[in-house]
């Protein structure tokens, strides 16, 4: 929400929360202290403050109990116009849920005329900004902050009531970094008395110290009591310990939208513990993160072939492989109850015979690689709208061709405005939506079973309805997997369709597009350009007509590659592993029938 559309709050809040002017007089045991111009305080064992802003005032709470809603009221004299607890916590309390801000992010039930928000709001007339702190501490954990008093509320952030739930230390440490940059003067926590910029840097010295007393901790294999034993803050330590070896579910879980699956159970007749498990080392470079495993999977054999040879004959008495399925594990695998896949197509494990119809719970890595992926589909779309790939050449040849022949502007489009059809909406397709929202364009898209249009996507139709939809489109990106039914869904019909001046970008898979279409669509001008990072076949031959064409990019299917990638990956095996061995639902369950 943009911070303009908050001015209307002034007018919601007044109407909606007449009944809810406080007006109590009574006296409690802590009296509102001022802490700065028109910003009080009453302090106790959960914080409770407001900040005038004229006739009325902006109430913060630590959380959304009604313990700290009541301590409120028992000493503000002014009307509520809007309420923010900075770290959600319980609730909601009835009595003031139609007045909360609450950030789009945070789980939270909203009344019915409260505002959710995306980022940060300002409410004025003192310009007070609210701002969510998504990735810090939990989703929607967040602060006050009033610059004309130099003043910050950073709730469960800092403090004696830091909390210990968390599950993103790395953020959280970025979050008080970024809030020391502030420069407040007088700085709130969510309990225990307010304090300087130094609460701010105790907290962030604490949790350092935290992170390295349990890193080295888990370096010599110690249990996890012990390494939080030996610490200075012991219940922060053990959290932090907890989370560095996965026994926290990671904040990956929720970044991503990873969903559990139909999968076996501790609760699934005859279900018994597993006691073997094959994994290929895809990270030889991070210390011993497979004796790490230990945590996750106490009294599982943990076997590491040096091979593919050896897999075969590590894999034929184990319940689990973590790795790229291939027909020999499969025939292997005499005892194989789950595979868990290294790339999120499995179109390579339903071509092996007897597998779809076979007992085997086979994971993918659907949505690992969708953060570069996005990058990647924005990337070599601007690079066409932006003529990136004419200036490139020209760059080499030291040529400053700022000729409108060179660059048409006609043919330097704006995406705002524009309407991206996403074809595929699952998780990598849901991801593009977003940053085209995000950009400013209007998104449509396909999926197999149609849902309700949502604040991003405007319309999402059959996958029957791409040649429909894709006449409307500005710009196509096909982010489909590679089933019987996708196999060169994109074919002349399709491209025919398209306006002349659209744009295709594929990150999906090579064989849903007829490569034969797609080239005469570019070379007769049907289409104004593509970017590919996917073909049919693959590799691209070198006398492929494809690579003279002025209006392609072409790149190696690489669109997943980053400096990420082997980390998610990590984390989801160590989750899906944690879940195989605790008899939990696993993640990102393929549908082997569908075959995605």
């Amino acid at each position: 929400m943009a911070r303009a559309t908050l001015g209307r709050l002034w007018r919601i809040a007044l109407v909606a929360t007449a009944a809810a002017s406080v007006t109590s007089k009574a006296v409690s045991a802590q009296a509102p202290r001022r802490v700065a111009e028109g910003v009080y305080l009453v302090a106790g064992p959960r914080n409770v403050a407001w900040v005038e802003l004229g006739p009325d005032i902006l109430a913060i709470v630590p959380d959304r109990s009604a313990a700290s809603v009541a301590a409120l009221r028992r000493h503000a004299d002014r009307p509520i116009r809007a309420l923010f607890a900075t770290s959600g916590g319980v609730g909601p309390d009835s009595s003031f849920a139609a007045l909360e801000l609450i950030p789009e992010s945070r789980r939270a039930t909203a009344g019915p005329a409260s505002i959710r928000f995306t980022g940060s709001v300002m409410l004025g007339p003192r310009s007070v900004e609210i701002r969510e702190m998504e990735r810090a501490v939990w989703p929607g954990n967040g602060i006050v902050h009033v610059p004309d008093a130099g003043v910050l509320f950073v709730g469960d952030l800092a403090g004696p009531g830091t909390v210990l739930d968390s599950v993103r230390s790395g953020a959280w440490l970025v979050a008080l970094e970024r809030l020391e940059r502030l420069a407040p003067r007088v700085v709130v926590t969510g309990s225990g008395p307010a304090g300087g910029p130094e609460l701010l840097r105790q907290a962030r010295e604490a949790l350092v110290a935290g992170l390295a007393h349990a890193r080295a901790g888990i370096d010599r294999r110690l249990p996890i009591d012990s390494i939080a034993g030996s610490s200075p803050t012991p219940r922060l330590t053990r959290h932090l310990a907890r989370e560095m070896v996965g026994l926290v579910p990671p904040a990956m879980i929720d970044e991503l939208e990873l969903r559990a699956g139909p999968s076996f159970t501790a609760a699934t007749p005859g279900w018994t513990r597993p006691r073997i498990v094959v994994i290929n080392d895809l990270w030889p470079g991070k210390g011993n993160r497979i004796g790490e495993l230990s945590y996750v999977a106490p009294g599982v054999e943990i076997r590491v072939p040096r091979s593919a040879q050896e897999t075969t004959t590590l894999v034929a008495d184990a319940d689990g492989f973590m790795g790229q399925p291939a027909g020999a594990v499969v025939r292997a695998g005499r005892k194989l109850r789950w595979i868990q896949s290294v790339s999120a197509g499995v179109e390579g494990a339903m071509a092996i015979p007897g597998f779809a119809d076979s007992e085997i719970l086979l994971t993918n890595a659907q949505k690992i690689y969708a953060p570069p992926l996005v990058e990647h589909v924005f990337g070599l779309l601007l690079g066409l709208t932006r003529k990136l790939h004419v200036a490139v050449p020209l760059m080499k040849e030291r040529t400053w061709a700022d000729d409108p022949v060179v660059f048409p502007p006609t043919q330097m489009p704006e995406l705002r405005g524009k309407t991206l059809l996403v074809a595929g909406l699952g998780g990598i397709g849901t991801e593009v939506a977003h940053w085209g929202h995000a950009m400013g364009m209007r998104v449509i898209a396909t999926r197999n079973n149609p849902t309700p249009p949502t604040a991003r996507v405007e319309y999402v139709g059959a996958s029957g309805e791409l040649g429909k939809l894709a006449a409307s489109a500005d710009v196509i990106v096909n982010a489909l997997p590679l089933t019987p039914s996708t196999r060169n869904v994109f074919d002349a019909a399709v491209f025919a369709a398209m306006k002349p001046t659209a744009y295709f970008i594929n990150i999906g898979r090579g064989g849903t597009v007829d490569t034969e279409a797609l080239t005469q669509a570019l070379e007769s001008k049907r289409l104004a350009g593509a970017g590919l990072d996917v073909t049919s076949p693959e590799p691209l031959p070198a006398t492929h007509r494809l690579w003279t064409l002025p209006n392609v990019i072409i790149t190696p299917h690489v669109g997943s590659s980053s400096d990420w990638e082997r980390e998610r990956t990590w984390i989801l095996f160590r989750e899906n592993l944690r879940r195989f061995v605790a008899g939990e639902p696993l993640l990102s369950v393929v549908d082997k029938k569908a075959a995605y």
